[in-house]
């Protein structure tokens, strides 16, 4: 039996196509993404992802735009030699990493939108001021 992880026995190598700017992908366009069979991208999607399997959405199976460049990544990590558990670790590490990046840039948004708004304000405030009653 070949190893899930085996990607040279599964002669499985050379460049994969780019990933469209869309949000979900259909097993099929999950494999031809990812270049590996769907009993792949299962496996690894038990193994290596937080998220377990891809999306269900009405009784068929669609994959995240995020779990397909994490599969992708995971491939590249396996072609390159490392072994499963230091890829498990590896994927721990990233997806923690892009949590806090993501909660970092929600509040890095709420902050501009606080400052645009306070911006406005000011701008409005001092637009309602005549020059007589502005404070020299």
């Amino acid at each position: 039996m070949v190893a899930c992880h085996d990607l040279a026995v599964l002669g499985l190598g050379g460049e994969l196509p780019p990933v469209p700017a869309k949000r979900y992908f259909t097993m099929a366009e999950a494999e031809a993404l990812c270049g590996v069979p769907q009993r792949l991208l299962e496996a690894w999607s038990r193994r290596y992802l937080a998220s377990g399997a891809g999306g269900a959405r009405r009784s068929h199976r669609y994959w995240l735009r995020y779990e397909v460049l994490a599969l992708r990544r995971i491939r590249t990590l396996l072609a390159r030699g490392l072994p499963p558990e230091a890829v498990t670790a590896l994927q721990t590490l990233l997806e923690t990493a892009e949590a806090q990046s993501e909660a970092q840039m929600g509040a890095y948004h709420t902050l501009e939108k606080a400052v645009t708004a306070a911006e406005s304000r000011l701008a409005a405030l001092s637009a309602t001021l005549t020059p007589s009653s502005r404070p020299s």
